[in-house]
């Protein structure tokens, strides 16, 4: 049982011994370690070309919806027009086939717009995120930085628990001091150029 107990005590002295050791080296290196957070997605939000970006594709998404609107309107008008026609008869049938024929154009046009929409999206993201990856990397270069770590609001307001879940797994850092934020620095520097 004495031997158990000058065994605990020794482990217990080297254990201090090595924390401050640890302790000694890691305030050594503290001076050489600089680390900081950005918020991306505030990037994006504040970024005036990915807003330029978002205000093209929302002023697209308009006209094309202002098209199917119209050929909705014109599939309204032949429904409309079908419906005092005799049935089976010839300008009916004509009717009716223009009408599948307009339903048709109405499905591809906004399956269309979608998928360019949707392509031109990921495209520009990157080219945005790029953007932005590249200006952290040479503010950090510039102001030696260590680490610069990716960060969200520190509050989840996810209306399911699918997306929350799916936010919390994909959290990086859980708590950031505010002072090593750079994210107003960083979108600032973006805007500049």
């Amino acid at each position: 049982m004495r031997n158990g107990f000058i065994a605990v005590i020794a482990l217990a002295a080297v254990a201090a011994v090595l924390v401050g050791q640890a302790n000694v080296s890691y305030s050594q290196g503290e001076a050489g370690l600089r680390v900081g957070v950005v918020n991306v997605k505030e990037v994006f939000s504040n970024y005036a070309v990915a807003k330029q970006f978002e205000a093209e594709v929302e002023k697209e998404k308009t006209a094309a919806q202002e098209e199917i609107n119209g050929i909705e309107k014109e599939m309204k008008d032949l429904m409309a027009e079908i419906q005092i026609l005799e049935p089976n008869s010839a300008l009916r049938l004509e009717k009716e086939e223009l009408l599948l024929q307009k339903d048709t154009l109405r499905k591809f046009k906004s399956e269309r717009w979608k998928a360019i929409t949707l392509k031109r999206i990921n495209e520009n993201t990157a080219k945005i995120y790029n953007a932005i990856r590249d200006q952290v990397d040479a503010y950090a270069a510039e102001q030696g930085y260590t680490l610069i770590f990716k960060v969200e609001t520190p509050r989840l307001e996810e209306k399911s628990e699918e997306s929350a879940n799916k936010r919390v797994n994909m959290r990086n850092v859980l708590y950031s001091s505010p002072t090593m934020d750079l994210t107003a620095i960083i979108t600032q520097q973006l805007n500049a150029k």
